[in-house]
């Protein structure tokens, strides 16, 4: 008997590491395989008491409506398909119920649809914080809100991995510099 219980304990980690090791891995082999897109960001506020610091993130693309024929409904999960504009930032060019057969897509939730005509809709994306090391994230999280003031010359833009319908954010970038390297420029201590 005390060998069945050593044997389910030994199981019962086993299952444990396997299940934190594929989370693990399928971060990774995102930020490896995934195609690149950058996300114009807008600004919110930052603390999260179990996993620490972070800059907490708001996109451009999310107050924009997506137009389409089909009806989708609010909270339900869908599919967007990834494009890029004339700057190089990402969009959404269609709305799947399905996964697509090709190309760019993400995994996300409509937020809201306007009710008089139930063809443009809002989504929420499934990333919105940057983790930084703790006495970094505050002056990353002012750099960041600076950037995204109306009528500041200066702009954010998050650099996400996308791949097979996942997305991580790889870095923050203000003006195109990697955060780290702006903050480093800026100051240079």
């Amino acid at each position: 008997m005390k060998k069945i219980r050593i044997l389910l304990i030994a199981l019962g980690i086993a299952a444990q590491f396997a299940a934190l090791s594929s989370i693990l891995v399928k971060r990774e082999m995102i930020l490896r395989y995934g195609e690149v897109h950058r996300f114009k960001t807008a600004p919110v506020d930052p603390y999260d008491p179990f996993r620490g610091r972070y800059v907490a993130l708001g996109f451009d693309i999310e107050s924009k409506p997506i137009e389409t024929p089909r009806v989708f409904y609010y909270g339900q999960y869908y599919y967007a398909q990834l494009g890029a504009d004339s700057n190089g930032f990402a969009t959404v060019e269609a709305l799947f119920s399905e996964k697509p057969e090709g190309g760019s897509y993400i995994k996300t939730q409509i937020r809201y649809s306007y009710a008089s005509n139930e063809t443009s809709y809002l989504i929420k994306l499934p990333f919105d914080r940057f983790y930084m090391p703790e006495k970094l994230a505050p002056e990353a999280e002012r750099a960041y809100q600076k950037a995204n003031r109306r009528g500041d010359t200066q702009s954010a833009a998050a650099v996400v991995r996308v791949w097979r319908g996942d997305a991580v954010i790889q870095d923050l970038e203000i003006n195109g510099v990697p955060i780290l390297e702006y903050l480093k420029n800026t100051n240079p201590k």
